[in-house]
């Protein structure tokens, strides 16, 4: 399977089709997480790295959401996706539709779209 085929798999487990809308990306709620789903999504998500990317795990494993987004984005990775998925999660595992709601959740309506 190609790091495409990964990535959309990994972003399967965290935005259903029928959530991945403008108004979703624009504050109308969020989508709770449950441990389990984070997890997964976040070990597939380090499976990529460790693959396509070894040099930077360390940095994945200190942060996640953190520097790693700047060199998937500079590099073109289609990873980067996956990183702006990281990056619009508050600390209560809710996605938010970009990150800026991910660390201004109370900027988002607390509306609650999906439990997954």
């Amino acid at each position: 399977m190609g790091t495409s085929s990964k990535v959309a798999e990994a972003l399967k487990l965290v935005t259903p089709q029928e959530l991945d809308t403008s108004d979703f990306v624009n504050g109308s709620g969020y989508i709770q997480l449950s441990i389990a789903t984070h997890a997964t999504f976040l070990l597939k998500f380090r499976e990529i790295i460790e693959e396509d990317m070894p040099g930077q795990l360390e940095m994945f494993d200190r942060n996640p959401g953190g520097m790693i987004g700047r060199y998937l984005d500079d590099a073109g990775h289609p990873a980067y996706s996956l990183w702006q998925k990281v990056a619009s999660m508050d600390g209560k595992l809710r996605l938010w539709g970009q990150p800026y709601f991910g660390a201004n959740p109370d900027k988002g309506q607390q509306v609650c779209l999906a439990h997954i």
